[in-house]
């Protein structure tokens, strides 16, 4: 099963809060001030991770070439245009 950024979130809270900080959690605040600096490294760690593994890398790429294509494609343009 893949993760999501909401299971993430949640199995921070399962194994890192006692029952007392869980019972005062009521808005997405409430829970992001639980969150300590080491707690918070991992996270974005398991966040990059799912990121990593959702995306479609061949679209990114080909729309990464295809920006370039366009940029050396107008530097083209504006050196004939100034000669």
């Amino acid at each position: 099963m893949e993760s999501t950024i909401a299971d993430v979130l949640y199995d921070y809270a399962k194994a890192r809060l006692t029952e007392e900080q869980i019972k005062r959690i009521y808005s997405a605040n409430d829970l992001l001030r639980t969150i300590e600096d080491d707690d918070e490294e991992e996270i974005k760690e398991e966040i990059w991770n799912i990121v990593k593994h959702s995306l479609h890398w061949t679209s990114l790429i080909e729309m990464i070439r295809t920006l370039i294509e366009e940029d050396e494609e107008e530097e083209e343009e504006e050196s004939s245009d100034t000669e």
